[in-house]
């Protein structure tokens, strides 16, 4: 059975809350999804960012559970899971990402293609490259921690008074 971008995110999901975070209320599960799912994600962006065009979610989940099983051994449990997962598979991918890469730009046999476009023939929606579509999600998520740098061009638009010519007040003029 092929399982899109999306349900893999979520199984992933269902299956660190149920292994790692069983006690955290859904609260605070709900504000460290977003790590989670940049976490779960990272493997996508890190392989497409290198040019492994062929990501799969077979890769993607064989890359996780090998994460999840050091995880287990070592036994930690940091009280911010999410963050501390965020960092084993970023320490992960720095470290065995070349060897993933590699499968990642392998071409896939023939037989794959086929069975691939006649499954997109079947279903009603044509599936999307899965790394692409984790990648993305990924490149989506990272984006609201990143600090906005201001522009130049910002700093030289005229503000309301001066568009107005209207008389800037100084503070010390205020009341």
């Amino acid at each position: 059975m092929n399982m899109t971008p999306s349900e893999f995110v979520q199984g992933t999901l269902r299956m660190i809350r149920a292994s790692f975070m069983g006690g955290v209320s859904d609260k605070q599960f709900f504000q460290e999804k977003r790590w989670l799912e940049e976490a779960i994600t990272h493997p996508a962006s890190w392989l497409r960012e290198r040019g492994g065009s062929y990501v799969t979610i077979k890769l993607m989940r064989r890359i996780l559970t090998t994460v999840v099983r050091s995880i287990r051994q070592h036994g930690d449990q940091p009280r911010r899971f999410s963050i501390y997962f965020l960092y084993c598979v970023q320490q992960h991918m720095k470290h065995h990402g070349d060897e993933y890469l590699q499968e990642a730009k392998r071409t896939p046999a023939a037989s794959v293609y086929i069975k691939t476009a006649v499954a997109d023939l079947r279903s009603a929606s044509a599936a999307a490259d899965p790394g692409a579509v984790l990648a993305e999600t990924n490149r989506a998520l990272g984006r609201g921690r990143r600090r906005i740098r201001k522009s130049k061009a910002a700093d030289s638009v005229p503000d309301l008074f001066e568009r107005t010519g209207i008389h800037k007040p100084k503070l010390n003029e205020i009341g």
